[in-house]
């Protein structure tokens, strides 16, 4: 009688694909850029072992793989891949936000201006009135 094993999670197989698809490795050269050994990533793939969030991190932060992928299955397997005008449309938001942030910024600059102006002449307030108090 054969004992019917259990599929891999979901994640493994995203994980295989990936690496194949995408990273266009073998087993061994993933675990070399993790700082795993081959036996620990077949298992990975196969579900013996679980895949730790550290590793999805650490493919996300060295290979882009996106994690709402590897997670959910939705979206892009690589983070940066949207079409065109998706990204055409993030930098002018960028560009945007970023001459906002410079006229607040010209803005605070003239407001401390006034301040430490302000804070200099009660200074020399003070330093008049203590000479004053001096004299009487």
């Amino acid at each position: 009688m054969k004992i019917k094993k259990e599929a891999p999670p979901i994640e493994a197989k995203r994980l295989k694909e990936f690496r194949r698809s995408v990273l266009k490795m073998s087993q061994t050269e993933l675990a070399a850029e993790l700082g795993k050994n081959q036996a620990t990533i077949q298992r990975y793939e196969s579900g013996v072992y679980v895949i730790p969030g550290e590793v999805v991190k650490l493919l996300n932060e060295k290979f882009k793989m996106s994690i709402k992928y590897f997670y959910f299955g939705e979206g892009r397997k690589l983070e940066g891949e949207e079409k065109g005008n998706v990204l055409v449309k993030d930098v002018k938001t960028l560009a945007n936000s970023n001459d906002l942030m410079e006229m607040r910024l010209k803005k605070a600059e003239g407001h401390i201006t006034v301040l430490i102006r302000e804070l200099f002449d009660l200074k020399k307030k003070v330093a008049e009135l203590s000479a004053d108090r001096v004299r009487v």
